[in-house]
């Protein structure tokens, strides 16, 4: 994945990215994988729904609350959920750093 404070591409690999900065302070190794793979999911889910999020700019609440809530559709716990959304946060925190 290229992942930058200009971007990233639909079609980049999410499978071969490094954890980013904002994920690596002070976060568990565990917790690191863990975010890798929650942004992994999270882009991918944009790529698969959201023609318009090419972009971090582009990424707005909605976005990211429809992920969740389809990942709650799922079945998928309240805890994880917690976690996916504490793994966007930080990249945030990074980009707009």
């Amino acid at each position: 994945m290229v992942m930058t404070r200009s971007g990233f591409g639909p079609r980049d690999s999410f499978t071969t990215a490094p954890p980013s900065q904002a994920v690596a302070v002070n976060k568990a190794r565990l917790t690191i994988e863990a975010y890798r793979t929650d942004l992994r999911q999270f882009f991918t889910w944009l790529v698969e729904n959201n023609a318009t999020a090419a972009s971090p700019e582009r990424i707005v609440r909605a976005d990211v609350e429809e992920f969740l809530s389809q990942l709650a559709d799922r079945g998928i716990t309240g805890l994880t959920r917690a976690r996916k959304l504490a793994a966007i946060r930080e990249l945030y925190r990074f980009l707009l750093a």
